[in-house]
C-alpha cells in the first residue's frame, strides 16, 4: 500500500541525508515524524481491500511480453530459422540495438517503424520479442536470420495473438493500479484532515519537476530493475573528443 501524501511530506521535510549500507534517505528517528492518518474501521477495511487488489494485479503485471513468449515457445514442437521464413533486416540496416526494438517508454511492442522485411506481420512481431528475450544489446543481420521461430504459420499466429493480448491487458492492469493509488490517496488525505484544496495542491505539486521524477515515480512491479542501454564502442581517444 502506498500514498502520494506521505511521500510528498517525506521528500520535502525529511530528506536529510543518505544512511550508508542501508541506502536510505531517512534516518530511523525521522520515521516518527511522518504523518500518520487517523482512520475509521471502515477506512481501514477499504484500504486493506484496495491493497490486496493492487498486490494481485501487480503480480500479474510483473510478467512481460518476453515472459509470455518464452513460456509459449516451450510448447512449440517444430522450429525453424527466421531467415527460412523470409525475415531479414530492412534495406540500409546492418544491425539494430535493443532500444530500437521496444522503446523504454512504451510498454507495448512497437511496430510503427520498419526494421524488418517480412510478408507476415506476425513474423515481425515474434522476431522483435525473440530478440528482446535475449541478453544482447545489439543484433546483426545474421543474429536475426538465425532466430528460432515456430515453423507452422498457425503456431506463429497463435503465439503473436497471445503476445498482443498480454500487452493490451498489461496497460489495463497498470491503469487500474494507478486508479487504486488515487483511491488510497483520498482515504489517507481524509485521515490526515486535509482539505480538498490542500490535497489538490499536493497532487499538482507532485506532477511538477523535480517531484515528478521522485515522489510521483514509485517503483512498480512492472518496472525494470535497471534501464538497458545499447553498448557503445569508441576508437582510442574518440570518447572524450569535443
Amino acid at each position: 500500500m502506498d500514498s502520494r501524501v506521505p511521500r510528498y511530506y517525506a521528500f520535502l521535510m525529511l530528506r536529510s541525508g543518505v544512511v550508508q549500507r542501508a541506502h536510505s534517505h531517512f534516518y530511523p528517528r525521522t520515521i516518527e515524524s511522518l504523518p500518520f492518518p487517523k482512520l475509521t474501521a471502515r477506512q481501514v477495511r477499504k484500504l486493506h481491500k484496495l491493497a490486496i487488489e493492487a498486490s494481485e494485479l501487480s503480480a500479474r503485471a510483473a510478467m512481460t511480453v518476453t515472459d509470455i513468449y518464452l513460456e509459449c515457445m516451450e510448447k512449440v514442437e517444430r522450429l525453424t530459422k527466421a531467415g527460412f521464413l523470409g525475415l531479414r533486416l530492412a534495406e540500409g540496416l546492418e544491425d539494430i540495438d535493443r532500444e530500437e526494438l521496444a522503446p523504454a517508454e512504451d510498454p507495448q511492442i512497437r511496430l510503427d517503424f520498419k526494421l524488418f522485411v517480412a510478408e507476415d506481420p506476425d513474423l515481425e512481431l515474434l522476431a522483435r520479442v525473440a530478440l528482446l528475450a535475449t541478453d544482447n544489446d545489439e543484433f546483426t543481420a545474421q543474429d536475426i536470420e538465425n532466430l528460432p521461430l515456430p515453423a507452422a504459420a498457425p503456431a506463429r499466429k497463435q503465439l503473436a495473438e497471445k503476445v498482443r493480448d498480454h500487452a493490451a491487458d498489461l496497460k489495463k492492469t497498470q491503469d487500474r493500479v494507478l486508479a487504486i493509488m488515487e483511491e488510497i490517496d483520498e482515504i489517507v488525505a481524509e485521515g490526515l484532515s486535509l482539505s480538498s484544496a490542500e490535497h489538490d495542491t499536493i497532487r499538482k505539486r507532485c506532477h511538477e519537476f523535480p517531484l515528478s521524477v521522485t515522489v510521483e515515480r514509485p517503483r512498480f512491479a512492472w518496472n525494470p530493475e535497471r534501464k538497458r542501454q545499447a553498448r557503445r564502442t569508441y576508437r582510442p581517444g574518440e570518447r572524450f573528443r569535443t
